[in-house]
């Protein structure tokens, strides 16, 4: 599954990337949210990511994530506390607050 964590790092990091690629790859993703890797590199992308597209549907799909599907929510939550550092957005930060605020107890 490595293969695709690093094809999806790659579509979503290149800026040359068409949109329609970028789209297909997302669903794949979404369909593989149960491999930590995949949520790792969605969490890595999401505050390099310009495109407001993309960026809400990574939102989208890193938020609406079960936390009983995730194996180390430890892990998930530092990773959302480094989206929430680097993002620039206050909108993004603000709902990344938020979800962060969401599991909070759960871990």
């Amino acid at each position: 599954m490595a293969t695709l964590a690093l094809l999806l790092r790659n579509l979503l990091l290149n800026p040359t990337s068409e949109e329609v690629k970028k789209r297909q790859i997302l669903q794949i993703a979404e369909d593989n949210l149960h491999q930590p890797e995949i949520v790792s590199v969605l969490l890595e992308c999401l505050p390099v990511v310009d495109d407001p597209e993309t960026k809400r549907t990574l939102l989208d799909m890193l938020f609406g994530i079960d936390d009983s599907r995730l194996g180390d929510l430890g892990t998930f939550y530092q990773m959302l506390s480094g989206v929430f550092s680097r993002e620039g957005d206050f909108e993004i930060r603000l709902l990344t607050l938020r979800r962060i605020i969401q599991g909070l107890g759960k871990d």
